[in-house]
């Protein structure tokens, strides 16, 4: 993931936390980092601003992996007999598991797993050492989530996380994937119109070329047809005048001549 390599370092100081006995849920967060159904991570951290160490850090994954989602829950139903607090909503497309940890010196562990959807799932992994109690109370009441997310309609979704006046809004990459398929449908529309529109014009230009044709038939037909009454019409003349013709003649038989 490429949020991997900014915060390394700080997870490696925030090492201390792991020891809260989340280490199966923790195991299973490290393979979701490597899987290529992340499509969206965030992450921030908080320092001590005198020290600079630290103090709290905060990781939102985006992810589609119903088998890595399957594998959180057990781990968190795993681990629920170490936590201090354990919620669960096992509703269908729409569950909720929430689980904290705390150890010694403040040491605090925040996992929300939530489903949206079918395969639509956001993991919040909040990591915190506070120098106050009202530092640590901050870290476990603040917290809210917030969802406007139709995944099975194709529409985006948004998740806020609010911690201490502080807000964070994420806009998963579900809805550039989607603009871009719609872009994509969009274009692929544009191309069959243009298609139809280059079969519709070459349809038009048949048709032309065919009226142009039967127009110079029926013209050649015309024509013919003329030279064909001319023709009938001579004929005619021929055969009147071959019948006066006969009707003069004389025919001479024996030296006598005979009119017709």
């Amino acid at each position: 993931m490429k949020y991997i390599r900014h915060t390394l370092l700080a997870l490696l100081m925030l090492a201390p936390l792991c020891a809260i006995a989340q280490g199966s849920i923790d195991n299973v967060v490290n393979s979701l980092e490597k899987s290529k159904s992340v499509t969206n991570e965030v992450y921030s951290e908080r320092r001590d601003p005198k020290t600079k160490n630290v103090i709290k850090s905060s990781r939102v994954f985006h992810f589609t992996d119903n088998k890595i989602a399957s594998r959180l829950i057990e781990a968190i139903k795993k681990e629920r007999n170490k936590a201090t607090s354990f919620q669960m909503n096992n509703r269908s497309h729409n569950a909720v598991y929430t689980i904290n940890f705390e150890g010694g010196k403040g040491l605090k562990a925040k996992y929300t797993l939530v489903q949206h959807g079918e395969s639509v799932w956001i993991l919040s992994v909040e990591k915190y050492t506070g120098s106050s109690r009202h530092d640590r109370s901050e870290f476990i009441e603040d917290v809210d989530f917030d969802f406007d997310c139709c995944p099975d309609n194709g529409n985006y979704t948004t998740y806020t996380v609010t911690n201490s006046g502080s807000t964070i809004t994420v806009t998963t990459r579900d809805r550039i994937h989607n603009a871009r398929q719609q872009a994509k449908a969009a274009r692929k529309q544009a191309k069959a119109a243009r298609e139809q529109a280059r079969q519709a014009r070459e349809q038009a230009r048949a048709a032309r070329e065919q009226a142009r044709e039967q127009a110079r038939a029926a013209r050649e037909q015309a024509r013919q047809a003329r030279e064909q009454a001319k023709e009938a019409r001579e004929q005619a003349k021929k055969i009147r005048e071959n019948a006066k013709n006969l009707r003069e003649s004389t025919i001479i038989i024996n030296g006598n001549s005979y009119s017709i």
